[in-house]
């Protein structure tokens, strides 16, 4: 029997992502289950993956577990305070994961009422864009790459309310930056200030620190 592996969001729990494992005969069913009446608002599956039995599952959740283990916010859930980049970069180039993302979206979908996706938008919306400077960042401060990249390179903040940086001697966008350091494609979805960090802190760290309440 083939075993989806999934990352979920909530809305209601910025900065967190739930990592499971399912084998169960309708496993998008197994998702569903987790919006009980103590979750205020619906999961949202950010990613999901095939893998041909569940022997092969339970080494690639062992797996996740174990490389995000400092991020794990209690170690008897599967919650953890992370970006969905990170878990990306492992479970797309697994030998033989299919993403079954799409699928899984408009399965979970399906379940959810319309004043419930309504709600998770409203929640989604009251969350700001990425200020640098209300992260307490200004202009000439340093911002440190944290992702796989040889040398740990850094960038000089220009601008930080525009998220402009000095990449090689050019002013560009704190994304523009991550994508030529990751040779990513420029559609590629990214966290706003993901793979950043300022004095030893992810900026995403600190920009759910900031609006936590």
């Amino acid at each position: 029997m083939s075993s989806i592996i999934y990352v979920l969001s909530n809305a209601a729990m910025p900065g967190l992502l739930k990592i499971g494992k399912t084998d169960r005969a309708d496993p998008l069913r197994r998702m569903g289950e987790l919006y009980t009446t103590g979750v205020p608002l619906p999961f949202e599956c950010e990613l999901a993956v095939a893998v041909e039995d569940d022997a092969v599952g339970m080494q690639v959740e062992a797996a996740l577990h174990r490389a995000f283990a400092p991020h794990r916010v209690n170690p008897k859930r599967e919650f953890f305070r992370m970006d969905l980049e990170q878990v990306e970069a492992i479970l797309k180039v697994w030998p033989g994961a299919e993403d079954v993302t799409d699928r899984a979206r408009r399965d979970l979908d399906a379940h959810v009422e319309q004043d419930e996706r309504e709600a998770v938008k409203r929640e989604r919306s009251r969350r700001p864009r990425l200020d640098l400077s209300a992260l307490g960042i200004r202009a000439g401060d340093a911002l440190v790459f944290t992702g796989t990249a040889e040398g740990d390179p850094s960038v000089e903040v220009v601008d930080p309310v525009q998220q402009t940086v000095l990449f090689e001697g050019e002013p560009v966008q704190l994304r523009e930056a991550t994508y030529q350091i990751m040779g990513l494609a420029r559609n590629t979805p990214l966290r706003q200030g993901a793979y950043w960090a300022f004095n030893g802190r992810g900026l995403v760290e600190l920009y759910e620190e900031l609006h936590a309440g």
